[in-house]
């Protein structure tokens, strides 16, 4: 955005009930709203996040969607098969979540744990395949697994 013809940068930070808003000529860490926030902070990758060190963090699933379908459009192989094992299983975790919600329920427990046993399998997987170049499944057949989906409730 513009302000008095030059650019600035436009700030937001919610919570479910509040909105605030701010403006300022820098976009990176002299630009973040809340320097010494310390509660949990939900954001993209962008790196000055990393700036709030007393906060809880955690990436926006659209921005790991986002990336996890950047991986499956660029690279081939079991890496792109296990980014695509990681975007079903965060797909259907947040149906499960939608459709218990919706209905007045919580999500069946056994349900959760087998998709995030899917997603944590994927993301393990798929750092080890990319940071050795090796394969050692097929995801685009079966979902790959790495310990047990009972691992899942516990991590």
């Amino acid at each position: 955005m513009r302000v008095d013809g030059r650019l600035a940068w436009l700030h937001s930070t919610s919570t479910h009930t509040d909105v605030l808003l701010t403006v300022h000529r820098r976009h990176g860490v002299d630009g973040l709203v809340l320097p010494a926030f310390t509660g949990v902070a939900v954001h993209d990758a962008w790196a000055p996040y990393n700036t709030y060190t007393d906060a809880v963090h955690a990436l926006r699933n659209a921005h790991v969607l986002r990336e996890l379908v950047y991986v499956v459009d660029t690279v081939a192989g079991q890496v792109a098969d296990l980014a695509g094992q990681a975007i079903a299983a965060l797909r259907q975790l947040n149906r499960l979540t939608v459709t218990a919600r919706v209905g007045g329920g919580e999500p069946d427990p056994a349900d959760l744990a087998e998709q995030a046993h899917l997603l944590r399998s994927a993301v393990v997987l798929g750092a080890t395949a990319t940071a050795t170049g090796q394969a050692s499944c097929n995801a685009s057949t079966t979902p790959c697994s790495y310990g047990s989906a009972t691992d899942a409730t516990t991590t």
